[in-house]
């Protein structure tokens, strides 16, 4: 962790291949990497019509994400903003390839990253760290993980120290993880170490308000929809660490087993000890009687290898994780806790993040109807319940903004010129109350266009690319809006920004060709 995030340093170049050309998904499409003294650049390269390549601009790395268990992948900085680098270095493979994300959707060198990405490898943001995905040139107070991200804030620590108090015990002036109860201390991994399907920050709150010690699900809920007997199974391994564990029936019968059962933060255990280390940490509850395969069907000394196997992540190239559900078999069934949701907190979804303490255990009603709208596509059977609480809320916080988005949302939705309207007021509502997102200027564009109010729809537009200029759908829309309104210079000027981000985006650049002949009167 204390290598989570890092500068690009003289010692990485010596592990790392110096060039490499990796093909894109799209056709004629190539990404580049090469060194220039001690900096790493990276950049891309387009077939042209005529046969011959055309070179885009190159790009410095300017941090290093991961401490290359799985690899590495990089940023680059352009104006204000951080973007992930297209190609990233895979240690398993010990070759550079396409980065997390890059072989399903090819972002080229416009895929910002926000606090959101980048908040469970930073130690600290500097104050001036903003959303959408604004970063001054010093955009972290920590880079990597550090000491206050487990342990909590340690002013009040250092004080005591430097002033030579006497040492009480426990040091109450500092978080000690292992004095914490099992799943207050699970709630500081939790953060990090538990992903999908929907992470919604509670009213009010921003994720670093989080605090060791204190429930997680004050400022961050987590849901997962319930698997379905003969139906939907786990997905993935990626960040499910936490819930797989809890899945474990080590983890149900013994009462006691946590991340810190078996993971030890202050210290890496080599890789040819790591088997050892692990199966120590096993015979605290079982024995060495307890597995009953014959002596030669089992793995030597690794309990791991047969009871938390690796398998591959679908998300990541080249990288593979620990199931981190203890199984007897690899057949064992799934509890029945893994089908059934969190009636009354969260009907539908399972509270992962759910607190034993009924006090801190509660979802606000805002929070439950963002992570539904979240989880829509993915789960289409939400939809009743979302609808249902949205109708709650727009009787109860009518001035919300996301509830007017969402309220703005639907009407959009009737497909009428009324319910357009109807959006429009709500929509308009929900940006003067704050909410900016790209989605909601989107859904107000849509909703004037509809009803003939074409300069304020393009005027919403053109005011959220000024903040968020790295978003293609608002490009697209501009373009699409000023070709329908005949205002073909504009979308000229238009696609020719937006084909400087996606220079491989054929269909825009086919557009702009059509364009120019029309504006040329042939």
């Amino acid at each position: 962790m204390g290598r989570s995030l890092t500068q690009l340093t003289p010692d990485l170049k010596a592990a790392l291949p110096m060039t490499a050309d990796i093909p894109s998904k799209v056709p004629g499409h190539s990404y580049h990497i090469h060194w220039q003294g001690t900096d790493l650049y990276q950049s891309e390269s387009v077939l042209g019509g005529d046969g011959k390549r055309v070179n885009g601009p190159n790009y410095k790395a300017e941090y290093v994400v991961g401490a290359g268990v799985n690899g590495y992948t990089f940023l680059l900085r352009r104006g204000n903003w951080l973007f992930e680098a297209p190609i990233s270095y895979y240690s398993r493979s010990r070759a550079w390839d396409l980065s997390p994300g890059f072989d399903a959707y090819d972002a080229g060198f416009t895929r910002p990253i926000r606090t959101s990405c980048l908040e469970c490898h930073v130690g600290s943001f500097a104050s001036t760290v903003q959303e959408p995905a604004t970063f001054p040139p010093e955009p972290f107070r920590e880079a990597a993980i550090g000491c206050e991200n487990c342990h909590g804030p340690g002013e009040l620590h250092v004080r005591e120290r430097g002033a030579a108090q006497p040492l009480p015990s426990p040091d109450t002036s500092i978080v000690n993880p292992a004095r914490l109860t099992r799943d207050l201390a699970n709630n500081i991994c939790m953060r990090c170490h538990q992903g999908n399907d929907a992470r919604t920050l509670q009213p009010g709150k921003i994720s670093s308000d989080f605090r060791p010690g204190t429930w997680l699900n004050d400022t961050l809920a987590i849901f997962k929809i319930p698997l379905r007997q003969g139906g939907r199974v786990a997905e993935s391994d990626l960040l499910e660490h936490t819930f797989a564990m809890m899945l474990s029936r080590c983890y149900r019968a013994s009462g006691s087993l946590s991340c810190l059962t078996c993971h030890s933060i202050h210290e890496s255990v080599p890789v040819a000890e790591r088997p050892s280390s692990y199966r120590s940490k096993c015979l605290t509850c079982h024995t060495t009687t307890s597995c009953k395969l014959e002596i030669s069907q089992r793995q030597p000394d690794d309990c791991v290898a047969c009871h938390m196997p690796k398998r591959a992540v679908p998300t990541i190239s080249h990288a593979a994780l620990t199931n981190h559900r203890i199984v007897r078999t690899p057949d064992e069934p799934y509890p029945e806790v893994a089908y059934a949701d969190s009636v009354g907190e969260s009907p539908g979804l399972i509270h992962v993040s759910r607190s034993p303490e009924p006090e801190y255990n509660q979802v606000a009603p805002i929070t439950l109807l963002q992570a539904y709208r979240t989880l829509l596509a993915k789960e289409p059977t939400l939809r009743q319940k979302y609808l249902a609480l949205l109708d709650q809320l727009k009787r109860s916080q009518p001035a919300n903004p996301v509830v007017l988005a969402a309220a703005g949302h639907e009407e959009l939705a009737d497909g009428s010129n009324a319910g357009a309207e109807r959006a429009a007021a709500l929509l308009s509502q929900a940006i003067q109350q704050g909410e900016s997102s790209a989605e909601v200027s989107l859904d107000l564009a849509n909703a004037l266009d509809r009803n003939r109010r074409f300069d304020e729809a393009r005027h919403f537009l053109a005011e959220a690319l000024t903040r968020e200029p790295y978003v293609p759908t608002l490009y697209k829309a501009l373009i699409s809006l000023d070709v329908k309104t005949g205002k073909y210079q504009e979308a000229e000027r238009s696609m020719r920004a937006y084909l400087w981000l996606y220079p491989n985006d054929q269909t825009v650049g086919e557009l702009l060709k059509e364009i120019q002949l029309t504006r040329a009167g042939r």
